[in-house]
């Protein structure tokens, strides 16, 4: 036999072994490979979303270690100004309380027609350790707070409780309304040490 016959018998075995191959590939995803749903790319399964409920909550805030509470509200329920009772008028207040014993206010209003709000008044005035200790516990205390973890957000708000301490702080959001009974303890809180200082206009 010749050099060239058995270099052509060696080619034609090669290609056969190389079609026999693709053959049986293609006989594989045809008949026996698992059936795949139309429109679905197989792959890994993909991994849960992490519920919220499964993050662990916020460390608790040992009423002793808070420096300062901070309320941002519009709230209607927290204004005695006949002004805000108007659906079409918004007021915003702004308070903050301090341990060291510094408070102060600033009620912002934006009236009907008008596109910024202003401030309206701005005052200042000085609350007691006491009260203000138990200002601290009772919003440390509080479910709505406890619940909340850091760095979540919502759609709609309209309050912020900023609530600073030794390691840091806390900012807590709420959609305020009449159905908001956990939150409003926190509102009613702020509202009834507002009521008993004596405010000083800012000058």
């Amino acid at each position: 036999m010749g050099t060239s016959n058995v270099v052509t018998i060696a080619i034609s075995a090669a290609v056969g072994a190389v079609v026999a191959l693709a053959i049986a590939i293609g006989a594989y995803f045809l008949l026996l490979r698992p059936p795949v749903a139309a429109g679905i790319i197989p792959g890994p399964s993909p991994t849960p979303a992490e519920r919220l409920d499964q993050i662990p909550p916020d460390p608790e805030v040992p009423a002793e270690d808070v420096s300062a509470i901070e309320l941002n509200t519009s709230y209607k329920g927290y204004f005695d100004d006949e002004r805000c009772a108007d659906t079409k008028t918004r007021c915003r207040m702004l308070i903050k309380f301090r341990r060291d014993g510094s408070a102060e206010r600033t009620m912002f209003v934006k009236a009907a027609g008008e596109t910024t709000e202003k401030a309206d008044a701005t005052s200042s005035a000085t609350v007691s350790a006491e009260a203000f200790d138990k200002l601290a516990r009772t919003v440390v205390a509080n479910d709505a707070f406890r619940a909340w973890r850091n760095g979540m957000a919502i759609t709609v708000s309209n309050t912020s409780l900023r609530v600073e301490h030794k390691k840091g702080s806390k900012v807590v959001l709420s959609n305020v309304d009449e159905k908001a009974t956990t939150f409003l303890e926190l509102i009613d809180a702020v509202r009834k040490l507002d009521r008993s200082l004596d405010w000083k206009a800012a000058r």
